[in-house]
């Protein structure tokens, strides 16, 4: 999509971006929570009920480290944070070359929104603001 946006001046197709981050959204929550009830089209119909899904048990952090992108690549990477308490909400990410070099960032405020939405958000804020500086 990039190649095609940079090379051929096609226009950034932010309902496809939003299919594919609610696709692989629903892919890694029934991953990652093989247990729930929900199915992946419930996931991808509704985000939201990720969040109130009474079957994920706790998740166990653990320590990830970033890793480059292949070479004459970039990497966007992107996260959306919410209050224990489910009140304000953010987003923020870095996009880098494939030597480390920040060359963007961005954080915003998204209000009362819960987690998976707002992983959403930072996922379209991210691309929005990717796709206007190049």
């Amino acid at each position: 999509m990039r190649n095609e946006i940079v090379f051929e001046k096609k226009k950034v197709d932010v309902s496809l971006i939003l299919y594919v981050a609610k696709s692989r959204l629903a892919f890694w929550f029934k991953a990652k929570h093989p247990e729930s009830v929900l199915s992946r089209k419930d996931i991808f119909a509704d985000p939201l009920l990720a969040d109130k899904s009474k079957n994920m048990g706790k998740s166990r952090l653990r320590l990830v480290s970033w890793s480059p992108p292949p070479s004459g690549t970039l990497k966007l990477n992107v996260d959306g944070a919410v209050t224990r308490d489910g009140g304000l909400s953010g987003v923020g990410g870095l996009l880098r070359n494939n030597e480390g070099k920040c060359l963007l960032s961005f954080f915003r405020h998204v209000g009362l929104v819960p987690p998976l939405l707002a992983e959403i958000l930072a996922i379209k804020f991210g691309l929005e603001i990717f796709f206007t500086s190049i």
